[in-house]
């Protein structure tokens, strides 16, 4: 076996550890693939960020309708009525965000993977 590719194997195990736990391409970085990293990390920020920005936005909105319309203090059914029709409003995008996030982050595992039974094999030649 050759010293460097014992080391490689050894920081795409790591990569596999970080994109599972940390963030999706915080692996490939750390293994030298910059440009698969930073898409996936990109990628990644892009779908946890659009359904937290809308999930705010339509609370915010419907907050307002809701203090505008009642001039009574804010209660709790209302609080809870404000969230029902916040996630109401922006669930599909939501949602298909939180999927695409997850397909990001099992694409960044993978790939991670299929680097480490590449240079497995380069080891046996």
């Amino acid at each position: 076996m050759n010293p460097p590719l014992v080391n490689y194997r050894k920081k795409i195990r790591s990569a596999i550890i970080l994109n599972a736990l940390v963030f999706p391409g915080s692996g490939q970085c750390s293994i030298g693939a910059k440009a698969k990293g930073i898409f996936f990390i990109i990628m990644a920020s892009i779908f946890l960020i659009i359904p937290i920005y809308i999930y705010i936005a339509d609370f915010s909105n419907a907050l307002y309708s809701v203090e505008s319309i009642a001039k009574q203090p804010f209660s709790l059914a209302k609080a809870l009525d404000t969230f029902r029709q916040a996630w109401r409003n922006g669930q599909n995008v939501i949602i298909l965000s939180v999927i695409a996030l997850g397909i990001t982050w099992g694409f960044a595992i993978i790939d991670s993977i299929l680097d480490f039974y590449q240079y497995k094999s380069k080891e046996k030649k």
